[in-house]
């Protein structure tokens, strides 16, 4: 059941990382805050317990060695249909991982073109030399020029997020 209060927000959480339960946990704070959250994660996530968040399951797991045609939905279709339907309910979107350079770069153009209500990306290796998935270091660089918020694990890791985003440790 979801859980809204007349102020809340339309917040859909993007995590495609099924080893760790960020963005169930996640999920479940900013549901019992009040906030109309939608989730989405691979079919074999670690999950937390919560009727107050709405779950969308992700084609297959998130290391899935099905074949070409599930990988290209998983990969490339499912991406763009979380971002269309974010851009029609007019969700913020939360970021928790990502999987590549194709989603880091599908997700930067759709906030730079205004599709998005705002973008917010918890930047797990904002260092040199260490990206988070497969990404390379200019998808990434462009990835944190375009989001409204870069969310980073402590103040030594905000020199590296860009000053036209806004940072917060």
């Amino acid at each position: 059941m979801l859980s809204r209060t007349p102020n809340s927000e339309r917040i859909a959480l993007w995590d495609p990382n099924g080893v760790n339960p960020y963005g169930s946990e996640l999920a479940d704070l900013l549901a019992g805050a009040g906030q109309s959250v939608s989730l989405w994660l691979p079919a074999k996530s670690k999950l937390i317990s919560s009727e107050r968040s709405r779950e969308h399951r992700l084609l297959g797991d998130s290391v899935s060695t099905d074949g070409l045609v599930q990988h290209v939905i998983r990969r490339v279709a499912i991406p763009l249909v979380f971002v269309l339907i974010a851009t029609i309910r007019r969700e913020s979107v939360v970021l928790v991982w990502i999987r590549g350079s194709y989603e880091a770069s599908l997700f930067a153009a759709a906030n730079r073109m205004r599709m998005l209500k705002s973008l917010v990306f918890l930047d797990h290796n904002p260092i040199a030399g260490r990206n988070s998935g497969s990404s390379s270091k200019p998808v990434m660089s462009f990835l944190r020029a375009s989001t409204t918020v870069n969310v980073v694990h402590g103040r030594s890791l905000v020199i590296n997020v860009p000053p036209r985003a806004e940072a917060r440790t």
